[in-house]
């Protein structure tokens, strides 16, 4: 029985990273839920997890909030400019795919390639984006440039990272309780598509060299 409540068992080292996962999961709802605080949330949801429960490094909440503050100018004008255009293509761009997918050919049939360009586009660049600030210090402009071009060069990976998202909201559908670890379930599986990406940016002469502790590396 001590042995079971012991914090250095693994069941309990577990329990304590489910713990962590539904705090952070927690704070990423309560800041989107705002609008304003999707950029920053999301920014600093990656960071977390991929810190505090893939590196064990920290502590979640601590993390959580260095990264928000750290990052939070440039991820919140480009979480607005993200959520601005998912809002578009839900309300504009949307009923023009799902005409285009019925098999409907009209004369808008431009339009609605066009629609279907966007949305890809935009889904790529929200994939990359906020990871990508997470881990470097880039400008909004050059932080959305980098995030399309990752999007494109890494499609078959994008793709995938995709279908976890859609998996994961499915999940959801099934049952509201998983709402309250999702989020953070969601980043942690998107992280082992794109911590490799990341670590692609890095010089590799300078990968690690003026930082004492490169957790990022490991």
């Amino acid at each position: 029985m001590w042995n079971f409540f012991n914090p250095d068992n693994e069941f309990m080292h577990l329990i304590n990273k489910v713990i962590d996962m539904i705090l952070l999961s927690l704070m990423w709802l309560l800041l989107s839920a705002t609008v304003i605080g999707f950029g920053p949330a999301t920014t600093a949801l990656y960071y977390a997890i991929v810190k505090t429960i893939r590196r064990e490094r920290g502590s979640a909440c601590g993390e959580f909030f260095r990264a928000l503050r750290e990052s939070w100018k440039v991820s919140l004008i480009i979480g607005l400019v993200i959520s601005a255009l998912a809002v578009s293509i839900f309300f504009l761009d949307l009923p023009n795919l799902a005409l285009l997918f019925t098999g409907s050919i009209t004369p808008r049939l431009g339009w609605k390639l066009l629609s279907l360009l966007k949305t890809i586009i935009v889904i790529g660049i929200g994939l990359y984006v906020f990871p990508l600030i997470s881990r470097y210090q880039v400008g909004v402009f050059h932080a959305l440039f980098n995030a399309f071009s990752l999007s494109v060069r890494y499609f078959g990976r994008s793709f995938l990272m995709a279908g976890v998202i859609v998996v994961c909201f499915a999940l959801n559908r099934i049952s509201p309780l998983f709402l309250g670890i999702l989020p953070a379930l969601t980043m942690l599986l998107l992280s082992f598509f794109m911590e490799p990406v990341l670590r692609t940016l890095l010089p590799k002469n300078e990968a690690g060299a003026a930082d004492p502790d490169p957790w990022y590396l490991e």
